[in-house]
């Protein structure tokens, strides 16, 4: 995205985006920031490369976020840990209409629950945490790579 949670981070984190107009936007409020042009179903990085990542209302935009989140195990060491969030299906999404910056013709946007999303996070981590946000709009999720599956 445009850098709106790296700035948050530790200094050596990295940003990835597919969309090189967020990467502008993220450069100039990060000048000194890592970003990188890339598709989070095929990331330009070596296996094992990160202790975290963080996937922040990214798979609802994704018609197939089983191979995003093959790509995230991959990039991620062992034991390495996964955070990110997704819309919670919720009747207030339905007023998305209304909001300035609500693309019109949004060509996927998925809603989950929380059982479909353990579903969906179990095929590849294990999961420690997941749970409404403030104001319940989104599911916020803490997993970890599989111990018995790291390779």
């Amino acid at each position: 995205g445009t850098g709106l949670i790296l700035r948050y981070l530790p200094i050596n984190a990295v940003g990835l985006d597919i969309n090189p107009r967020h990467l502008k936007k993220a450069k100039e409020y990060l000048p000194q920031a890592q970003l990188v042009e890339g598709d989070i179903e095929d990331m330009p990085f070596p296996d094992n490369s990160f202790s975290t990542v963080i996937c922040s209302e990214v798979l609802e935009h994704l018609p197939n976020p089983q191979k995003s989140l093959s790509e995230i195990k991959r990039v991620l060491e062992p034991g390495g840990i996964l955070i990110g969030t997704v819309p919670r299906s919720s009747w207030i999404w339905k007023l998305r209409f209304l909001s300035s910056t609500c693309p019109r013709k949004e060509p996927f946007h998925k809603e989950y629950n929380s059982k479909e999303l353990a579903k969906l996070l179990s095929e590849y981590f294990e999961i420690i945490e997941i749970s409404p946000a403030v104001l319940g709009m989104s599911l916020v999720f803490v997993c970890k790579k599989h111990p018995a599956k790291d390779k």
